[in-house]
């Protein structure tokens, strides 16, 4: 999370590694969640080791990113995120939530 606050929503969901949900607000230290790999690019379970800032009182802006194929988030606007760079041609650019445009490809997981 950067310093502006935390980057999820306490309702949303994230995949553990039995391949149940749990909610961000039920998370623990120790659970195994689904990340990104960024050396190898690839979905990998990681553990939750600490909670930089995590006050449910705190109230925040969050953004929605909507895909063309149905899926959506809502993370802060300093939440980075995956976008296709053109020039590369995979998704290896990141940039801030706030920065996705319409028409920018970012990368998502889907299934799980």
């Amino acid at each position: 999370a950067a310093k502006s606050g935390g980057c999820f929503m306490e309702n949303g969901t994230v995949v553990l590694a039995d391949g149940t949900r749990r909610r961000m607000a039920d998370l623990r230290v120790g659970d195994y969640v689904l990340a990104l790999d960024r050396s190898s690019g690839k979905m990998v379970f990681s553990e939750v080791i600490l909670f930089l800032d995590r006050n449910p009182l705190d109230s925040r802006k969050f953004l929605r990113i909507k895909t063309r194929g149905g899926n959506s988030v809502l993370l802060t606007p300093s939440h980075l995120v995956l976008r296709l760079s053109e020039s590369e041609g995979v998704a290896t650019e990141h940039v801030f939530a706030a920065e996705v445009a319409v028409g920018d490809h970012v990368l998502v997981a889907v299934g799980g």
